[in-house]
């Protein structure tokens, strides 16, 4: 499995928009399975979360390769989704996310990076 993914979260739902947003839900699902199918993604995960007094309420991580999991954000049927879904609850966004052995690497970029800068002067 890839190191990749999206997080796709949203927060609370607008009142009088429940029933639409549940039924986004089950169309978010559908097209995800079709986009595996296709081998667009290797899978999907969707998570709801228990009351906790945050604002993050649920959110599917959506697993791939980048180059594709780009790819599938700008495709007629996800950008659809993410109207629906913004016009559904008051908080929504996509969020590439690295996970796994990728950290290290990203980690060490950053520390790279880090060190290139610790050796500027700071000009204050």
């Amino acid at each position: 499995m890839t190191d990749k993914a999206l997080f796709i979260g949203w927060g609370k739902t607008y009142p009088g928009r429940e029933h639409v947003a549940r039924k986004l839900f089950d169309e978010a699902l559908e097209v995800f399975a079709e986009l595996k199918k296709i081998g667009e993604i290797e899978k999907v995960e969707p998570f709801l979360l228990a009351p906790h007094g945050g604002d993050l309420e649920g959110f599917f991580l959506v697993y791939g390769v980048p180059e594709k999991l780009l790819a599938i954000q700008v495709r007629d049927e996800v950008v659809r989704l993410r109207h629906e879904a913004v016009a559904c609850f008051a908080s929504f966004g996509i969020v590439p996310i690295t996970m796994g052995e990728s950290v290290k690497l990203e980690l060490t970029k950053f520390d790279e990076v880090v060190t290139e800068i610790e050796r500027e002067p700071v000009l204050v």
